[in-house]
């Protein structure tokens, strides 16, 4: 985008940097370990028992396996697998479609290429 003078482009990237910037961080690598307050642990609060949340409380924050595996039982039961592929999906799409409407081929494919780095990203 090197010489790009064009402020339309320039908000244009601003905005979309901010969309990649919300995908890329709701996907999990360390969150439970470095007790981050994550999209799943607040999908997980938000579809909690009183049971459940105890069990969240006791395990978050903690760099043990057996803490991080019992939290990651809670994420299974509440099918959070699910939720987040089709966030995944829709945050995706909805990217590609903003990214596609942009004249300037060059910005889109800087903007693409950007997206190609997190999507389906695993740590």
């Amino acid at each position: 985008m090197a010489g790009e003078d064009d402020q339309k482009n320039i908000s244009v990237c601003k905005r979309n940097s901010c969309a990649d910037g919300t995908y890329f961080q709701v996907q999990i690598g360390t969150d439970i370990e470095d007790t981050k307050c994550s999209w799943l642990i607040v999908q997980a609060f938000n579809v909690q028992t009183l049971n459940r949340d105890r069990h969240l409380k006791d395990n978050y924050g903690k760099a043990d396996r057996s803490s991080v595996l019992k939290v990651k039982k809670i994420y299974s039961e509440l099918d959070l697998q699910t939720t987040f592929l089709e966030f995944e999906q829709e945050s995706y799409s909805k990217l590609v479609s903003i990214i596609e409407k942009q004249e300037s081929e060059a910005l889109q494919a800087v903007l693409k290429s950007f997206l190609a780095k997190i999507y389906k990203r695993h740590k």
